[in-house]
């Protein structure tokens, strides 16, 4: 079907032909994943005719209030509520989501409070609370033994905010409230492998 166009329904003796557009996503390497065995090398050139790569959401914070106004307009039609007017406060709080779930996470969120809430202003105590991670605070911790320079302990900060909290550099700059270009600096200085 996705080479010629043609298929047989089970049962009975007339091919079709199937005028579609197939349109798949994935956040997985499939190149990578092909070349492993783990997924089927035809098929990837099959569907990869043309292929987009996009950025999480968390990389493009930018594009938020213009998806929760597009979210807001038809969810509000579909339902049949009124539109929600989005405080400063509360997209400013959307900014600062890590947003694992990406898209589909912000789609639903803005969704449910269309649906839910039954003032017309949506402010941040509505924002969506940090997500549920498996560690603990004593994880979050890390021990400087003696004697450790300045340079190790801000290289040993450094690498846990990228590989434990965000590996978006931005938000580990503003999270070690630095500028992502001091931090781009510090990163090369100090050796630390991305």
């Amino acid at each position: 079907v996705l080479e010629g166009g043609v298929y047989r329904p089970v049962g009975s003796p007339e091919a079709r032909r199937a005028d579609v557009r197939i349109v798949a996503a994935t956040n997985r390497n499939l190149s990578r994943l092909a070349n492993e065995g783990r997924f089927r090398e035809d098929l990837l050139y099959r569907l990869n005719i043309v292929e987009l790569r996009m950025a999480p959401l968390r990389e493009r914070i930018e594009d938020i209030p213009a998806l929760v106004a597009s979210f807001n307009a038809h969810f509000s039609a579909r339902h049949g509520r009124r539109p929600k007017t989005f405080t400063p406060e509360f997209l400013g709080a959307l900014a600062r989501h890590p947003w694992p779930g990406n898209i589909r996470q912000l789609r639903n969120l803005v969704e449910r409070l269309v649906v839910t809430v039954r003032s017309a202003e949506i402010g941040a105590d509505h924002a969506p609370p940090p997500p549920i991670t498996a560690s603990t605070a004593q994880d979050a911790l890390f021990a400087v033994p003696p004697r450790t320079s300045l340079a190790e302990v801000e290289a040993q900060l450094i690498r846990e905010t990228l590989f434990r909290v965000t590996r978006n550099r931005a938000e580990a700059a503003r999270i070690l409230r630095i500028s992502p270009r001091a931090l781009a600096y510090k990163i090369k200085a100090l050796g630390i492998q991305p």
